[in-house]
């Protein structure tokens, strides 16, 4: 199935090589060992299309093509690898859990046959893993990619991956360390860089749920490193240093972020925000009023307008908005 083009060659070289042993011309299809010559094709071609057609069924899927192949070589590591690919591919596209399950069951039982030949074989050991992924095994998936990455301390792939299992236990330091790991073997591959931005941002997000302003200002800085147009990340360090009251650094974040996302609603709430906070009432006024004309029920522009009317003594507006803030869920 593979060689198809190959045996097409093949076959016009048995024919061009026959006509020449036999002294046949070609191009009128005369001479004395002809009929001699059209016996023997038409028996080789009776073999190998009776041999065809027993290989048919076998040509059917993938599956049914690496099932033979253990059949046929069952002490080779590479067919038990082949087969326990195409359970592993077909474990990914299963509709039921109950049949991933058993797909990926019996991939890394032919992993494992695959390697008790042939014990070297990474990608095998890395494929064991992904197996364990599909079956929700995390502890089991987590310690294989460890054991891939001790046989091959540069499988970046691992090491990404075994990232994302940290990262989604909300383990972000170990995450950390296995994204700097694959850093430093490709630092210009994009999803590494992603993922270290990534994970700087939510470590940076949980400490700053917890007070701790500073790490969490370190945390940030380390993520704009690997992406500094993130509006996220920009508009965040701009929260803590208003909390900090660090208003001109506020001002100067909040801007970039308002730089690179103009039309940004999280931002222009927040430098309306700071500007209440720091007492630049006309600013706060302003970008609360161009949140509200485009989201009138923007509860948190609201509370500003509230605010500030309120800090500037204007009772009249100040209740008004107070009012409306109240009549949003």
């Amino acid at each position: 199935r593979f060689l198809f083009l190959p045996s097409v060659l093949y076959g016009a070289a048995v024919v061009l090589l026959g006509s020449r042993l036999l002294n046949l011309d070609m191009a009128l299809f005369s001479g004395k060992n002809k009929q001699l010559f059209s016996g023997v094709l038409a028996a080789w071609l009776f073999l190998f299309s009776g041999a065809s057609f027993s290989r048919s069924a076998v040509w059917k899927s993938n599956m049914s093509l690496f099932e033979s192949g253990i059949i046929s070589a069952p002490n080779s590591s590479r067919t038990h690898y082949n087969l326990a690919s195409e359970c592993m591919t077909q474990a990914r596209k299963a509709e039921t859990e109950d049949e991933k399950s058993a797909l990926a069951n019996r991939a890394l039982n032919e992993f494992d046959k695959s390697l008790g030949i042939y014990p070297k074989n990474i990608q095998a050991n890395y494929n064991k893993s992904i197996c364990y992924t599909l079956m929700a095994d995390t502890p089991r998936a987590m310690a294989q990619y460890k054991k891939t990455i001790r046989l091959d301390p540069r499988n970046k792939e691992s090491m990404v991956n075994l990232g994302i299992l940290f990262q989604g236990k909300g383990m972000f330091d170990s995450a950390r360390e296995y994204y700097e790991m694959a850093f430093k073997i490709s630092p210009s591959e994009k999803i590494i860089r992603k993922n270290l931005e990534d994970v700087y941002f939510f470590k940076g997000v949980e400490h700053n749920r917890r007070g701790e302003n500073d790490l969490a200002i370190n945390c940030f800085y380390n993520s704009l490193l690997f992406n500094p147009r993130n509006t996220f990340t920009l508009n965040n360090i701009a929260i803590v240093h208003s909390a900090n009251k660090r208003f001109d650094s506020a001002r100067i974040y909040v801007q970039r972020a308002l730089e690179t996302d103009p039309g940004s609603l999280m931002v222009m709430e927040n430098v309306a925000r700071i500007g209440y906070l720091s007492g630049d009432f006309n600013t706060a006024i302003d970008y609360a009023n161009r949140v509200l004309r485009a989201n009138p029920r923007a509860k948190k522009s609201v509370g500003i307008l509230a605010d500030t009317y309120r800090a500037q003594g204007n009772t009249a507006e100040a209740n008004k908005y107070q009012q409306l803030f109240n009549s949003i869920p």
